[in-house]
């Protein structure tokens, strides 16, 4: 399933796609562009919107105190939060009132330079996932996607990972490396990654 699949089958959660709304949701310091931060500091910069996935457009960027300039329309900005990026796979468990129970942990590796290219992805214990006792309203759903840096949530899909899940590393190979002998699975986001996604190489 992708997010365009995930949009169509469950329109009455499709405020959940909004990352700003979910960002506004757990009370994070953020807002849209065109309205300027209360703090000069480091914010991750996205677009409010991205069902093309690959971290399309995210940057890390210094923005000055109440700047409405800097974040062009149709983008956000949010406080910067340093930790692991985790992709955690949650499945819903009805034992008394229910709850997110994971199922998978990947953590991956990226710079700020590029946030939306990763080197690698390793598979981490699902009992070291955070604990996501929120979003109830979604159990409809049976499985999210959540994203993390460290323990903070920073966007919801309501699908599951499309990446690879029957190995224990994985390695992304992008169409500028030169490297031969990696499983074919081709993601240019839509058209909108300058440097697309051939496949990954997994063990």
């Amino acid at each position: 399933m992708t997010d365009e699949d995930a949009w169509r089958q469950y329109p009455h959660h499709r405020q959940w796609f909004n990352k700003l709304f979910f960002s506004s949701h757990f009370r994070y310091n953020c807002g849209p562009g065109g309205v300027g931060p209360p703090k000069s500091g480091w914010y991750c910069v996205r677009p409010t919107y991205n069902l093309s996935g690959m971290g399309i457009g995210a940057r890390k960027q210094w923005i000055e105190e109440g700047d409405i300039r800097s974040v062009e329309p149709g983008y956000f900005w949010c406080e910067w939060f340093d930790g692991p990026q985790l992709s955690v796979t949650y499945t819903w468990t009805y034992k008394w009132e229910g709850w997110w129970e994971p199922e998978s942990v990947w953590e991956g590796f990226n710079s700020a330079e590029n946030l939306s290219r990763f080197s690698k992805w390793e598979k981490r214990d699902a009992k070291s996932a955070p604990k996501f006792n929120n979003l109830h309203e979604l159990r409809d759903v049976g499985l999210l996607n959540v994203e993390f840096i460290g323990s903070k949530p920073i966007e919801v899909h309501l699908r599951p990972s499309p990446d690879p899940q029957n190995c224990n590393r994985i390695v992304p190979v992008w169409s500028d490396d030169v490297i031969e002998g990696y499983e074919p699975d081709f993601e240019d986001a839509d058209g909108h990654l300058e440097v697309p996604r051939l496949g990954f190489i997994v063990d």
